[in-house]
């Protein structure tokens, strides 16, 4: 997908099922836990399965089953860098080109957003987030423009906006910016810090 694909397209869906941490037990049982609410929830577990493909995520249990069409999908194999590739590469290249461009994480504790968009200490195992930043730096050294990048760091909580660079003490809320002065959704009151180099 290219950047104009991006710039036409509102909202892109994918799903990406948490790869097992090294210390978690491994189950006894060959049957997977109940599905996670967003599914429904409520199937008896007997022969249940979770199928992650490429274009849906499906929850089959007995003769019911759940299917839900998405952008595209990850199993537990799916490594940072091709998360970041079929996710994020296209909407940081509409960034560079100036249009405005959201990566949002969602879901229940434990599922993985943090382990997406942060990521380790490895390259390899680098999130969304250090990966969009090296890519704008990359554009910003090849474009003829001048590009200055600021980062505001925020996270939403049991519907509760905190800042993560700034203190706490300044309540945060979403508006939209007037056409004026170039519209689109801010976060108002969030720390804005000027970045110069990728390790900032």
């Amino acid at each position: 997908m290219d950047r104009n694909d991006v710039v036409e397209e509102k909202i892109r869906t994918f799903v990406r099922q948490r790869p097992a941490l090294p210390d978690e037990p491994v189950p006894q049982s060959t049957n997977p836990p109940p599905p996670p609410t967003f599914l429904g929830g409520g199937i008896d577990v007997d022969d249940d399965c979770l199928d992650v493909t490429e274009t849906s995520i499906c929850y089959t249990a007995n003769d019911q089953q759940r299917c839900y069409e998405v952008d595209g999908g990850f199993d537990g194999d799916g490594t940072q860098a091709e998360v970041y590739e079929a996710t994020a590469r296209s909407i940081v290249d509409a960034v560079g080109s100036g249009y405005n461009g959201t990566i949002l994480a969602y879901g229940q504790t434990g599922s993985g957003k943090t382990h997406t968009m942060r990521g380790g200490i490895s390259v390899s195992e680098a999130g969304i987030t250090p990966r969009a930043l090296l890519q704008l730096f990359e554009l910003q050294k090849q474009s003829d423009a001048t590009l200055t990048f600021s980062l505001s760091y925020v996270q939403i909580y049991c519907e509760r906006l905190s800042d993560l660079l700034g203190n706490d003490t300044d309540e945060l809320s979403i508006r939209d910016r007037p056409a004026h002065d170039g519209g689109g959704v801010y976060v108002r009151n969030a720390t804005r810090v000027p970045v110069t180099t990728p390790r900032q």
